[in-house]
Order: structure tokens, then sequence, then C-alpha cells
């Protein structure tokens, strides 16, 4: 589930989700959201997962859509793209997106917890 564009990590029931991608500020490839979406899934029905982090490598944390692959793609210089390409990574975006959106969110913990760590008990997760 890991690729080139995303590293997970996966340790103490935290799954760390890196966007790989610093030289173009974590811009959304393909590959990026495919391992999103495969990830995000996976840990929506994995019990022992009981946080995601999303972050991003290099100075940036994500700039958008990887625009020099779009182009690429709707000029011919990339893979031939079909209507039905299109409507699946389409679809593919909208899952993640759906996905963070319903994740339970874990809301401010007090300094103290903060300074020993995140505590995951479920008296600090949003409802």
């Amino acid at each position: 589930m890991e690729n080139e564009h995303l590293l997970t990590d996966l340790k103490d029931g935290v799954l760390t989700l890196t966007m790989n991608q610093p030289a173009k500020l974590n811009a959304l490839s393909d590959q990026m959201m495919q391992g999103l979406l495969e990830n995000l899934r996976r840990a929506n029905h994995d019990p022992d997962i009981g946080c995601v982090v999303l972050t991003g490598a290099g100075r940036g944390f994500c700039s958008g859509g990887d625009i020099t692959a779009m182009r690429a793609r709707n000029s011919g210089d990339g893979t031939p793209t079909t209507l039905e390409d299109g409507i699946t990574r389409l679809r593919a975006s909208e899952d993640v997106s759906l996905l963070l959106h319903e994740f339970r969110k874990l809301r401010s913990l007090p300094s103290t917890e903060r300074r020993q760590g995140l505590d995951f008990r479920s008296r600090w997760l949003a409802t």
C-alpha cells in the first residue's frame, strides 16, 4: 500500500501517511491519491489503527493537484485517458475527501497530555 509518492508507517496503532513529492510541495499525483484511498479505507476498517496522521515531506504540506502530470495526461504525452479513467480518478478523489471528512477526529488535548504524547482514550475523541 506504499508507493514512492505516499510513505506509510504503522506504529502503536498510529498510521502515518506522508505525502512524498517535496520538490512539488507534495502535489497530489494519481499514485498519491490511489495510496491515500487504499490506506484510508484500510484504516477505516482495521481495529488496530486508532489514529491517522497525514503529513507532507519537506517544507510544504500539499500544494493541490499535480498540474504537470495533469497537463501531460491531457496533452497526450502520458498514458491515453478514457472517459472511464477520468470518472475513476474523480470518484477516487471524492472517496478520499469523504473518508477524511467522516473519520472521528481528536479534539485538542490538555497541555500535560501533549507533553507526554497523545492519549487515544475515547474521552478525547470528538463526537
